[in-house]
C-alpha cells in the first residue's frame, strides 16, 4: 500500500513540474506570438503609404504589393497554426484524406518555401526517391507539416548554408520524408524536448512562436506516423524525418492530372452578390470579382441582400454569416425560399471554421463554407470549379 501510495505521489510531482514548465513557457511565447504579429503589420501599414505615395511608380507598387502579400501570408499561417493546435487539443480537427502523387505534394509544398531560402541566401535542392509513387493521405495537412520543417530548417540554417528534401518509401513499403539542413544543430540534451510546445532555441532566429514543431508531430501523428530527429551536435545541422504507415502507400498509380473538382472556368457564375456589413471588406471583394469579368452588387446586411435577390437573382451569393439586423443563416434560409431562390449558389464567408459551423451553414442551404480570410487563389478556385459542389478545403 504504502509504495502505491509513494508511485502516485511521485507521479503527482512530476505532472505538476510539466504543468508548472509549460506556464513558465507561457509568457515569453505570448510575447513573441504579439511580437510576430506586429512585424507583419507594420510592413503592411508601410508598404500602403508606399503605395498610395509611389502610385505612378508601377514597379514600386507591384514591389510593395508582394511585400504585403507576403506578410500577410505570414500572419494567416501563424493564425492558422494557433487554431490547429486548439483544434487538435479538442480533437475538433478531421483529415480528408485522397490519394495524390507524393512528389507533386512536396514539391508544391517545398514551391512555398524558396522564396524563404532566397532571401536567406540558402542553397535548397530536392532528391527524388519516390517519384510515381502515390500516398493516401490529407494532402493540406502533409504539406502543411513540410513547410513548418522546410521554415524551421531556414530558421536555423545561416546564409550560405544548405537545406534539402528527400523522400521515398522504404522496404518496409513505410513512405518516408527527410528534412536535411549544415545549420546550427542540436544539443544531445534537446533532441526529446524539441517538440515540446512554445518550445525554442534560444540561440536561433526568434521568428515563429514555437508552435510549429508541435504541430507537425500532431498532424504526422494523427496520420498514424512518426517523426524523428537526428542530429551530431552543435555546429553540425539536423535531420528531421517523418514516417508515415505503410497503409499510406498507393500500389497502383494514380492520376497525376488536376486535381479532382478542378475544371476550366466555365464562366458559369457572371453575376455574383458580396453580401457582408464590413463595407471595406464588402467593397475589396467586389473589386476582384470584376477584376475576374464578373457583374458585381453588393450588400451590407441580410435584409438587403434578400431584398436584391428578390428583385434580380445572382449566380453566386458570398455572404458573411455574422451580421447584425438579419444574420447570414437567416437570410440564406429566406433566399431559398424565394421562387428561384434554389438554383442561387450561396457560398458562407465566416471566421468559424469548425466542423460543427459547417454544418450548420449547410442546414441553413449553403452549397459551400469558405473560412476567412479567403485568398484569391481560393476565390478563382471557387470559379473555376463553376458549382462542381465539392468544398474548398478551410484549414
Amino acid at each position: 500500500m504504502s509504495i502505491s501510495r509513494d508511485v502516485t505521489e511521485r507521479r503527482a510531482i512530476e505532472a505538476k513540474l510539466v504543468e508548472s514548465e509549460a506556464h513558465c513557457r507561457k509568457d515569453p511565447f505570448l510575447a513573441t506570438l504579439a511580437h510576430e504579429l506586429r512585424n507583419p503589420l507594420v510592413s503592411i501599414l508601410t508598404g500602403l503609404e508606399v503605395i498610395r505615395a509611389l502610385s505612378s511608380d508601377p514597379g514600386m507598387v507591384a514591389r510593395g504589393a508582394a511585400m504585403m502579400e507576403r506578410q500577410t501570408g505570414q500572419m494567416v499561417h501563424l493564425i492558422d497554426d494557433l487554431l490547429d493546435m486548439a483544434r487538435i487539443n479538442t480533437g475538433k480537427i478531421a483529415l480528408k484524406k485522397s490519394v495524390v502523387p507524393l512528389d507533386e505534394l512536396l514539391r508544391g509544398a517545398a514551391d512555398a518555401c524558396r522564396p524563404l531560402f532566397k532571401e536567406q541566401g540558402q542553397h535548397f535542392e530536392i532528391q527524388s526517391g519516390g517519384a510515381g509513387v502515390d500516398v493516401e493521405v490529407d494532402a493540406h495537412r502533409i504539406a502543411q507539416v513540410v513547410s513548418n520543417l522546410l521554415s524551421n530548417a531556414a530558421r536555423y540554417t545561416p546564409a550560405g548554408g544548405s537545406i534539402r528534401l528527400s523522400f521515398g518509401v522504404a522496404g518496409d513499403a513505410r513512405p518516408w520524408i527527410a528534412i536535411t539542413d549544415d545549420g546550427r544543430g542540436l544539443e544531445a540534451s534537446r533532441i526529446e524536448s524539441i517538440f515540446n510546445r512554445f518550445e525554442q532555441d534560444e540561440h536561433g532566429r526568434q521568428d515563429g512562436v514555437g508552435i510549429g514543431l508541435t504541430l507537425a508531430k500532431m498532424l504526422v501523428e494523427l496520420h498514424g506516423g512518426c517523426i524523428e530527429v537526428k542530429s551530431a551536435g552543435i555546429g553540425k545541422g539536423s535531420e528531421f524525418t517523418i514516417r508515415l504507415p505503410a497503409g499510406a502507400t498507393v500500389k497502383a498509380p494514380g492520376d497525376t492530372g488536376a486535381p479532382a473538382g478542378v475544371v476550366e472556368d466555365s464562366g458559369k457564375w457572371q453575376r455574383v452578390l458580396i453580401v457582408e456589413d464590413a463595407k471595406s471588406t464588402a467593397d475589396i471583394l467586389a473589386m476582384f470579382f470584376k477584376l475576374e469579368g464578373r457583374e458585381v452588387d453588393v450588400a451590407y446586411d441580410g435584409e438587403e441582400a434578400v431584398r436584391k435577390v428578390a428583385l434580380s437573382l445572382p449566380d453566386l451569393v458570398l455572404m458573411d454569416l455574422g451580421m447584425p439586423r438579419m444574420d447570414g443563416f437567416e437570410a440564406a434560409r429566406k433566399i431559398r425560399a424565394l421562387q428561384g431562390g434554389a438554383g442561387v449558389t450561396l457560398v458562407a464567408l465566416s471566421g468559424w471554421g469548425q466542423p460543427q459551423d459547417m454544418a450548420r451553414s449547410r442546414e441553413a442551404g449553403f452549397d459551400e463554407h469558405l473560412v476567412k480570410p479567403v485568398s484569391p487563389s481560393d476565390l478563382r478556385l471557387l470559379l473555376q470549379r463553376g458549382g462542381a459542389g465539392s468544398a474548398v478545403p478551410s484549414a
